[in-house]
């Protein structure tokens, strides 16, 4: 009997994921939503569906979905906040979901409260950072970190995927930026104005300011394993898609620690930089497998299919051993949605 498993809207990336599930475990049958139809994984699923709703409305289409289609495991990314808090209603008909605790998934909604946190367990690895809430707090941040010879940059304290994430710095306004791909930068004159607008509509959410940090961001992916123990596969931002995935036995050290402290149930995933006096600080803790989970089974190990195999309580052919050190990329794969 088909093992009937159901990703809602996800990364584009999960397709890769998905893929290696179905080439792993034969008999799964694999269900896919998402909230747009133009949706690059629903050729590679079984079925696919489009979604809608938000919040409770939401998790009660889910529930309903889950009966309509028999599901047996369930990785949610959407609306999952609102679908932890329900997690009973969904092991009462039979669904295992795969997600943290709304205890955990509330905790990392707030970078700084998780610093807090970790600031109470003698945690070591937190970045100089400071909180403000409206524009004049964040231009006397600017001017601290500036005149000690940082370079400054902020995010909002509640986000994902870093989408808030901007530079600001002036340094940019010269004739060799020209030749140069600049990302998320903006002037210091810019980022006033769109903090003075947010100001004046009354939308200014908590932003996190710190120097920026210059050494190369490490993403490590973890898991702790019934079957096989704990597993963090980090890998290294070195530029122009190339990662590196380096098994570093400190950082590796330190996600097991941070794994002892919040106990993840599930994959989670990390990530730090150094400073320039090559002091590892971590950036941030995000409690799911991360978008970059395809490039680290490269490894020789697959957290995702390790994580069903735990949930089915079955071997697969995999153990800590084989993870090998390997530079690894990945180019853009086109595909057709639909035919005009």
């Amino acid at each position: 009997m088909s093992r009937v498993i159901w990703f809602n809207t996800w990364f584009s990336a999960i397709t890769i994921t998905i893929k290696s599930i179905k080439k792993e475990f034969t008999d799964a049958y694999i269900i896919g939503t998402n909230k747009s139809e133009d949706c690059v994984y629903k050729d590679a699923v079984d079925e696919f569906y489009t979604e809608s709703g938000y919040g409770d409305e939401y998790v009660l289409w889910a529930l309903d979905f889950c009966k309509r289609h028999e599901i047996n495991i369930f990785f949610p990314k959407y609306n999952v906040e609102a679908i932890s808090r329900n997690l009973k209603r969904f092991n009462e008909i039979g669904v295992t979901v795969i997600c943290e605790s709304t205890a955990i998934l509330e905790l990392f909604k707030s970078k700084s409260r998780v610093y807090e946190r970790l600031k109470k367990e003698n945690y070591s690895k937190i970045p100089n950072y400071v909180v403000v809430h409206n524009k004049e707090e964040f231009n006397a941040a600017y001017s601290d970190y500036s005149n000690m010879g940082y370079t400054v940059c902020c995010k909002y304290d509640q986000d994902e995927g870093a989408s808030s994430f901007r530079v600001v710095s002036d340094s940019f306004l010269v004739e060799e930026s020209m030749h140069s791909t600049l990302e998320n930068i903006l002037s210091l004159y810019d980022m006033n104005m769109i903090l003075g607008d947010c100001d004046q509509r009354g939308k200014f959410r908590e932003l996190m300011v710190m120097p920026k940090l210059t050494g190369p961001e490490i993403s490590v992916d973890c898991y702790k394993s019934i079957l096989n123990g704990f597993v963090a596969i980090p890998r290294y931002k070195i530029g122009n898609r190339i990662k590196e995935i380096k098994l570093d036995k400190d950082i590796i050290e330190d996600c097991r620690k941070l794994q002892s402290l919040f106990e993840f149930k599930y994959g989670f995933n990390v990530q730090y930089r150094w400073t320039k006096s090559g002091d590892l600080m971590l950036l941030e803790i995000n409690p799911r497998i991360s978008g970059g989970i395809h490039l680290s089974s490269l490894s020789g190990f697959n957290i995702v299919n390790q994580i069903l195999a735990d949930t089915l309580k079955i071997q697969i052919n995999q153990s800590l051993r084989s993870i090998k050190e390997v530079r690894v990329s990945q180019y853009e794969t086109p595909v057709i949605l639909q035919e005009l």
